[in-house]
C-alpha cells in the first residue's frame, strides 16, 4: 500500500532516502507521485502473498520453524530500515510479504 505524504518535501526527501535502500527483505521504491495535495510512494510490483494469506492458506504445512523464519526475515528488515532512521508504520502479517507456495522449489523466505 502506498505511503501518504503531507507536502512536497517530505516527498521527495522520502523518495531519495528510500530509493537507495535495497535489501532482500525490503520492497524497492521506485518513485513518488501525487494526487490532489497528496503523496505517494511507488514500489516494485510483488508477486508474492502476505504472511497473513500464507498462514491461512497453509495453515496446517506451517510448522513453528516457517513461522520463525518469518519473524526473522520481517525483524531482519524492520532492523535494516531502523539503521537507516525509517520507521514502518504500519508492521502486520497483511503487509508482511512473503514468495507464494511453500514446496522445496520457493525461496528461502519461506522454507
Amino acid at each position: 500500500m502506498p505511503a501518504q505524504f503531507e507536502t512536497t518535501a517530505w516527498a521527495i526527501t522520502d523518495f531519495a532516502c528510500c530509493s537507495q535502500m535495497v535489501f532482500p527483505q525490503v520492497v524497492q521504491v521506485i518513485g513518488v507521485a501525487s494526487h490532489r495535495d497528496q503523496y505517494f510512494l511507488v514500489t516494485e510490483l510483488c508477486k508474492f502473498k502476505s504472511v497473513a494469506d500464507c498462514l491461512q492458506e497453509h495453515k496446517a504445512e506451517m510448522t513453528i520453524q516457517r513461522r520463525l523464519r518469518f519473524l526473522k526475515h520481517a525483524a531482519q528488515g524492520l532492523a535494516f530500515l531502523h539503521d537507516r532512521h525509517v520507521i514502518h508504520l504500519d508492521v502486520k502479517p497483511q503487509n508482511l510479504l512473503v514468495p507464494c507456495g511453500l514446496s522445496p522449489a520457493c525461496t528461502p523466505s519461506c522454507r
